[in-house]
């Protein structure tokens, strides 16, 4: 049946799709897997469409199957701002390199020492200062 799978030869008992998979036919045939850049949390999902999308700006790196919004990674030149339980990904600000959760400056420094970044009230960041040498 939808949402379950059978795959033994002689089938005498279905299984639920499990998360980060869904079968939309009935027959013996397995689940399939969620598609890359994509999630599915339920169990016995019966449709591609149970599976969601990562957000904007971000993806899997080609994997698929996956289970929760953990999987997906901001694109590079972007970071996630959290947004109430879920992320968003912002561009990376002018003077910076974004990729996955890391931000730096372009010269490699990270926000340690005399690097100075600072977040908006909305999570943005900002670079506010640079170490001595660098403009």
């Amino acid at each position: 049946s939808e949402g379950r799978e059978c795959v033994d030869a002689d089938c005498q008992t279905c299984t639920r799709c499990q998360p980060g998979s869904y079968k939309d036919i009935a027959g013996t045939h397995a689940c399939r897997a969620c598609p890359a850049d994509s999630f599915g949390t339920l169990e016995g999902a019966t449709s591609a469409n149970d599976c969601q999308q990562c957000p904007p700006n971000s993806g899997t790196n080609g994997k698929v199957g996956q289970v929760s919004a953990d999987a997906c990674a901001c694109e590079s030149g972007f970071y996630p701002v959290d947004d109430g339980g879920s992320f968003e990904c912002v561009v990376c600000p002018r003077g910076a390199e974004c990729s996955g959760h890391t931000i730096r400056t372009r010269d490699g420094l990270d926000a340690t020492g005399e690097v100075e970044w600072r977040r908006d009230e909305d999570g943005r960041w900002e670079l506010r200062r640079c170490p001595r040498g660098f403009r």
